[in-house]
């Protein structure tokens, strides 16, 4: 499966309330946005609501854990990337957006 990168701006203190949310239901923002708009895709129109207490339908709970699986896939991809650099001396360096700078690795 292609993935694409997405952009989009938001009201910081409704990011930050959102990543608290998914940082309950074990989901990283990331994650959380892709189960929404694998549901949009699917559903044709606006889903559901996704909540802390627990009430998620057996298609909900297996997109989350279809959204988990692929960012493990995606991270251990990178790391290998990164491990096949490294090997062949080839400098890298990773931007840190808190710290808004890039780190050589």
């Amino acid at each position: 499966m292609a993935e694409s990168r997405l952009s989009v701006r938001v009201n910081a203190d409704t990011k930050q309330q959102a990543e608290a949310v998914f940082e309950q239901l074990g989901l990283s923002l990331s994650a959380g946005v892709n189960v929404y708009l694998t549901r949009v895709a699917k559903l044709q129109k606006i889903p559901f609501d996704l909540s802390v207490d627990d009430h998620r339908t057996k298609d909900e709970t297996d997109i989350i854990a279809s959204m988990k699986a692929m960012e493990l896939d995606a991270q251990t991809a990178v790391d290998s990337e990164i491990a096949k650099l490294k090997s062949n001396e080839i400098p890298i360096a990773l931007y840190d957006a808190k710290k808004k700078k890039a780190n050589l690795i």
